[in-house]
């Protein structure tokens, strides 16, 4: 029984210890963390070392890439990027394809990519490409004033009764909607990213 029991624990402490727990940094705090930020392209992925499922061996594969688009810093100081060959569960490990990816680093040669990394796919943010361009430019956010709905992500505007998207409105509602007063910027597709937060007011729920 006690071994049994003994058994039991370690089980349970390899599981605590193998536990994947990341920090979400959003878009504006990316931008001021990373001193080199820009947009690449995997051109081919090499491996160097397979990984081995039994042994919980991820293995390691190589991108090598090629600069389309640089907001900050210089992109050209990032060799490649790296990552498992296949990743092993509960290890925060991820693999890399070729494919767009915006990149966040800070230092130079390879980046070693992980689940946790600020760098993603593209296509999973991809208004990422026009806030960047924004933030690069320096270019000033707009005020909206309006009623923001916490479940929808969306904001009525007093002038108007389109809902808006909005993206990383970042805040500790107490209620789902509230009388707002934001800036941020205008995108293309009519949605709205938002840089700062002036007031926010709880309304009754609906």
């Amino acid at each position: 029984m006690n071994k049994l029991l003994f058994g039991v624990i370690a089980l349970l402490l390899s599981f605590e210890a193998l536990a994947c727990s990341c920090k979400y940094h959003g878009l504006l705090e990316k931008w001021q963390l990373a001193e080199h930020v820009f947009i690449a392209e995997v051109k081919d992925v090499k491996i160097l070392k397979e990984s081995d499922a039994k042994n919980f061996q991820e293995g390691k594969v190589q991108g090598n890439i090629a600069v389309l688009s640089s907001f900050k810093g210089q992109p050209d100081l990032i060799t490649s990027l790296s990552a498992a060959h296949k990743p092993v569960c509960c290890t925060c490990s991820t693999t890399i394809k070729r494919d767009k990816y915006v990149v966040f680093a800070s230092k130079a040669g390879e980046l070693t990519l992980s689940s946790c990394s600020m760098t993603s796919l593209l296509s999973n943010t991809p208004y990422y490409e026009e806030v960047l361009t924004q933030l690069k430019s320096g270019a000033a956010a707009q005020q909206y004033v309006g009623k923001y709905n916490t479940r929808k992500r969306v904001l009525t505007l007093d002038s108007g009764t389109k809902s808006i998207p909005v993206h990383e409105f970042f805040y500790d509602f107490e209620v789902t909607n509230n009388d707002v007063v934001i800036e941020g910027f205008p995108l293309k597709d009519g949605s709205i990213f938002l840089t700062s937060i002036d007031t926010v007011t709880p309304l009754d729920n609906d």
